[in-house]
């Protein structure tokens, strides 16, 4: 009975122990099916699998089946890109033209405009150099203008005071008020031949020392400086005029209307002090007017 059980486990070793005790069970044909059945048996055997060969040969069928299902898939999805890149294309090509038209527009208004704003730069920087020049050539008239204009009204003031400083019959009040006006045109002309003086060396300013221009300025320049050394001559000699007159009300309070002793002594100091003015006229006069020229 061990024997029965240890072979063919409990419940089929029970069964075998009562099948050969009551006599049911043929040994000898047990046997020969036993022996008749080797090769099943053994053939059996070869086809069996393990459960981890089974869930192996499962998964294995899985893992193909989703490969081929994803290639097929892929293959697929790949067919539909290319059709519909296909169809497409030509859309793609237009909106490319597009862009690219665009583009070209957008560079050349860009550049248009860029041009246009160079040359309105160029336009504003003319129109400056423009009003420059204009403004250079007003400020030179201005500054000629009042020039020449103050040099006649201390020529006119300077013959007036030269005249009456030689009239005996002029009084002092006359020959002092001749004489401020004189003063005062003769320092309003200085204050233009120095502004003129200035302006032209605010000329020279950049020029090229050997060009014709600066010549010319610098030749100007030094007539200037001549006729601001024979203002200063004049003026101070304005200043130191004294009065001589005898006219009525003239000279001081113990010489009026007195004439002095030696009458051809003071004509001839009038004749030299006559000279000397007209000499010292006709000088200032003169390099005044050829420095206007």
């Amino acid at each position: 009975m061990d024997i029965a059980f240890d072979t063919f486990g409990k419940r089929g070793g029970l069964a075998m122990f009562n099948a050969i005790k009551n006599g049911t069970l043929d040994i000898n044909k047990m046997a020969e099916a036993l022996s008749n059945a080797t090769g099943t048996i053994d053939e059996t055997y070869e086809h069996m699998e393990t459960l981890g060969e089974f869930i192996s040969r499962k998964w294995n069928g899985a893992i193909a089946d989703f490969v081929q299902w994803n290639n097929e898939g892929f293959w697929a999805t790949k067919q539909l890109i290319d059709e519909v890149s296909n169809r497409s294309q030509p859309l793609f090509d237009f909106v490319d033209n597009w862009a690219t038209a665009i583009k070209r527009t957008i560079k050349g208004e860009t550049e248009r405009r860029i041009e246009n704003g160079n040359v309105i730069v160029s336009l504003n920087e003319k129109g400056k150099a423009v009003d420059k020049e204009i403004a250079k050539e007003e400020k030179l008239k201005e500054v000629n203008d009042n020039y020449v204009n103050s040099l006649d009204v201390a020529n006119e003031a300077l013959r007036n005071f030269d005249a009456i400083s030689i009239d005996d019959s002029k009084t002092r009040a006359e020959f002092e008020a001749s004489k401020n006006v004189a003063l005062a045109t003769a320092d309003a002309f200085r204050a233009a031949l120095q502004e003129k003086i200035l302006y032209t060396q605010g000329q020279m300013v950049g020029l090229p020392m050997v060009s014709a221009e600066y010549a010319k300025l610098s030749k100007d320049l030094a007539a200037l400086t001549t006729q601001a050394i024979k203002a200063e001559s004049i003026i101070n000699r304005v200043k130191n005029t004294a009065y001589t007159g005898t006219g009525k009300g003239g000279g001081n309070n113990n010489n009026n209307n007195k004439k002095p002793s030696g009458g051809s002594s003071k004509t001839n100091v009038v004749e030299q002090k006559k000279e000397e003015l007209k000499a010292l006229r006709d000088l200032k006069i003169q390099e005044v007017q050829d420095s206007v020229e």
